[in-house]
């Protein structure tokens, strides 16, 4: 197609210069040749030149096939047959001779277009390709692309400014930015602008410092994007300049950080108020705050401390049996069912709840557990935290814990030893509760006996308690107690059934 659109303009040149009207040709050689010199003249690169050759030799050799490559074969050519006596098919023979033998060629401005196969004519009308458009507004417009690194590589970055003193203070700065009028600024001025602010955020020092602001990782590229807007189209040229001297460098940050900072307080206050309460909840640091409900109650904690058999957890109880409703949190679960029986024993309907079993009482209002199924939900009057030492151990001691900070009552008896004295005065100062310590002494106290059993389980007396190391020690014990005189043993351990 490109070649033939060639010799289309080469004939015009050539006809419109040498034969202004029109031009006889006698045979299609002399056309041939016409064109072929034309083309010639024309084509001026050596692949055109090429491309013509090869048409030209594709063009003779159909001449030659045809039988009309000379003058004088095309005026010997035998007529062609007639077609038919009917319809007038010798006179329709006659013409085609005469306008083989002798034709004539209008200009080839006037002529009409070569037709086209339909491959052809489908390549014809592809449509071009799109190449991406030019961003002229932005950073990446090549012209001021090229001169901001310019500007960069020639010295922009890191140069030391002077800040006038109405500049000093950021928050004058704002202010002035915040009655000022939008105003236009230069291609130029807008690439440089452009590079400092894309600097400003990237910077992981300015995105930390918000932070500091409650501005998180996610709202920061909106805030900074917002703030450059603002900045860009109310600057006065006086701080453009300063700023784009300046360049993309710490000083710059350092000097539109508190600007930043101004702006995001005054226009994200509602974001900033939201992610700060989100921290706060979500800070474990500070474990007394998970309890903002037991945190709203004055809590008097009364901290019976004392050996084994002084008395403590007796006191406790009697205040807990004494309340119109309680909560006693044990160590153990048979303990925890010691005071079950013991407590309904009295008279007083009292529930019991444990990680294995479940006892509901009809009207009751008491409930003897296990520190870990402690009810943090419900108010009560008295709650009694037995063995509250446990609060360091390495496995269950956030069950004490959980429930020191968590119970919602007015009065909180915790038992122990005076061991855990620093602990509860700690944890009292951080939640703002009251705390009275009582302390006990042993009833009996506890002496060393002289002589032991010599290894012979027969000298053991009713009431003894004989401690062991492992349940298969605590079984061996029981069999021979039981074989060698008339008592009977119970036995406890950690994981004994009810």
């Amino acid at each position: 197609m490109a070649l033939r659109l060639l010799a289309r303009r080469a004939l015009k040149r050539r006809t419109t210069t040498q034969f202004p009207y029109t031009q006889v040709y006698s045979s299609p050689t002399a056309i041939v040749d016409e064109i072929s010199s034309s083309l010639r003249a024309f084509s001026t690169t050596t692949t055109v030149s090429k491309q013509v050759e090869e048409l030209l030799a594709k063009f003779h050799g159909f001449q030659c096939s045809r039988g009309f490559s000379t003058e004088t074969e095309v005026e010997a050519r035998p007529r062609p047959p007639d077609a038919g006596a009917e319809g007038g098919g010798e006179d329709a023979a006659k013409k085609r001779r005469r306008k083989k033998q002798s034709q004539t060629i209008s200009p080839v401005l006037d002529s009409p277009p070569l037709a086209a196969s339909p491959a052809a004519q489908e390549r014809e009308f592809l449509p071009a390709p799109k190449f991406p458009k030019l961003d002229v507004t932005s950073k990446h417009r090549v012209i001021e692309k090229l001169e901001a690194e310019d500007w960069v590589r020639g010295g922009g970055q890191g140069a030391k400014v002077v800040l006038p003193p109405h500049y000093s203070d950021p928050q004058k700065v704002f202010q002035m930015l915040q009655h000022a009028k939008s105003g236009s600024y230069s291609s130029s001025e807008k690439a440089r602008l452009s590079w400092i602010f894309h600097r400003f955020s990237e910077s992981g020092w300015v995105s930390d410092q918000a932070l500091a602001l409650y501005i998180n990782s996610k709202f920061f590229p909106t805030a900074v994007s917002r703030f450059r807007k603002f900045f860009s189209s109310r600057s006065t040229p006086e701080l453009r300049g300063l700023l784009i001297q300046m360049g993309p460098s710490n000083a710059a940050l350092q000097f539109l950080f508190p600007i930043f900072a101004e702006f995001c307080i005054t226009e994200f206050s509602a974001e900033i108020n939201r992610y700060r309460e989100l921290v706060s909840t979500a800070d474990l640091t500070k474990p007394d705050a998970w309890y903002p409900f037991a945190r709203a109650i004055k809590r008097k904690v009364i901290y019976h401390q004392g050996p084994t058999n002084s008395g403590k957890t007796y006191m406790a109880l009697k205040r807990f049996m004494e309340a119109s409703n309680g909560i006693y949190c044990s160590p153990l679960r048979l303990l925890a069912m010691e005071v079950f029986d013991k407590v309904n024993a009295q008279g007083i309907h009292c529930n019991l709840h444990t990680g294995q079993e479940k006892k509901d009482v009809l009207f009751a209002n008491h409930l003897a557990c296990t520190v870990e199924m402690s009810y943090l939900s419900k108010q009560w009057e008295v709650a009694v935290i037995d063995e509250v030492q446990m609060m360091s151990d390495e496995y269950r001691g956030w069950a004490w814990t959980r429930a020191f900070l968590g119970l919602q009552a007015d009065e909180v008896h915790v038992c122990g030893d005076p061991s855990a004295v620093p602990l509860l005065r700690s944890l009292c100062a951080a939640t703002g509760d009251i705390l009275v310590q009582n302390e006990y002494e042993r009833f009996k106290p506890l002496t060393l006996n002289s002589t032991s059993l010599n290894g012979d389980f027969a000298n053991v007396e009713a009431g003894d308690c004989i401690v062991a190391f492992s349940r298969k020690d605590i079984f061996d014990v029981k069999r021979e107690v039981e074989l060698v005189t008339k008592h009977k043993c119970c036995v406890v351990y950690g994981a004994l059934p009810p």
